[in-house]
């Protein structure tokens, strides 16, 4: 159902308050500036003044949720507000903006830039440490095999890096921040769906999916995406707990089939996309891109624009590039 007419004025206020804020986030500058240290606090208590009427307490919860993935107690208004600010300040943009898709997946892309690399690329072969000898790095995987090269980029997920035994001080800035980490745990899943509306997108707090929209017609159902704030919260793989799940929004769904993937669970992401806890731009943001020795770092979750998205994860990558081409000049 839309929002009742009767409740707009207390949400337009809430709204215009996330608006009148974004702008004074300049998106991809320094979000550890410390004129914006007071919005670097939990998005709960930056919405509390507009949370009295309960419809737009869970409105804006909800849309927290959906959008990063965990309780809005667990994540920063700061970059809440950045992500306003990218989309040129309408936070209705939030609801529709990540609608391109690949033809072919996102392993067409991944495939594309293998290739185009040249790398040499091993899999199955995690590692395990990473030394710096002061004149080289010594790469070695868990099953034991050593590579050694001039510099080394770390581009895992920051939950992934307390797994790594790496040549950071315990105290240093990326030490405590892979020790927080992320706040990102968010249930994703796909659904070929019969007896719901078409064109169906709804979203709404209290179940395991505060948001589900159709992504295409198939084979005479609808392919449903569902996003909540827990994965913990349903099996994703379950027809049965997915389709009482997409009941919330459709009380006639019927389920064929469905996937998903536990990301919190995967060793080698330990969390969905970035989503940064109260206190850690201001606290972290300027050591994001900064090496430690001959050890780079880059990624989405480094990423001084987009960060959570492939977006963030391309300008990261570009910008560490050119200053470790430039090292390598450099160094000779």
């Amino acid at each position: 159902q839309p929002v009742p007419r009767e409740l707009r004025p207390d949400l337009d206020k809430a709204l215009d308050h996330i608006i009148e804020q974004s702008r004074r986030v300049t998106f991809g500058a320094d979000l550890d500036n410390p004129d914006l240290h007071d919005l670097d606090i939990s998005f709960a208590e930056f919405i509390a003044p507009y949370t009295e009427q309960p419809f737009v307490a869970e409105y804006l919860t909800m849309w927290s949720a959906f959008a990063f993935g965990c309780h809005p107690s667990d994540n920063s208004a700061l970059q809440v507000l950045t992500w306003v600010a990218g989309y040129d300040n309408a936070v209705w943009t939030l609801d529709d903006a990540p609608a391109t898709k690949f033809a072919q997946g996102t392993a067409s892309l991944v495939e594309a830039l293998a290739a185009d690399s040249g790398a040499d690329i091993e899999l199955s072969a995690p590692v395990a440490s990473i030394a710096d000898t002061g004149d080289h790095v010594e790469v070695t995987t868990s099953g034991g095999d050593a590579h050694t090269a001039r510099f080394a980029l770390l581009a895992a997920p920051v939950n992934t890096w307390q797994d790594i035994d790496l040549p950071i001080d315990a105290d240093s800035l990326k030490a405590r921040f892979a020790r927080e980490g992320l706040a990102g745990h968010a249930l994703k899943l796909h659904a070929l769906v019969d007896n719901v509306p078409e064109f169906l997108m709804a979203s709404g707090w209290g179940g395991p999916l505060c948001w589900t929209s159709e992504q295409a017609n198939f084979d005479g159902g609808r392919l449903l995406v569902g996003i909540g704030e827990d994965d913990s919260a349903i099996d994703a793989t379950d027809p049965a707990q997915v389709q009482q799940a997409i009941r919330q929004f459709a009380p006639e769904a019927t389920v064929r089939i469905c996937h998903g993937h536990n990301w919190t669970a995967d060793p080698y992401a330990k969390g969905t996309w970035t989503t940064y806890r109260p206190g850690q731009l201001s606290r972290y943001y300027s050591d994001f891109a900064v090496p430690h020795g001959r050890l780079y770092f880059a990624g989405s979750d480094l990423a001084r624009g987009w960060a959570g998205f492939m977006d963030g994860a391309i300008e990261s990558g570009t910008d560490t590039a050119a200053v470790l081409s430039q090292r390598l000049r450099d160094d000779g």
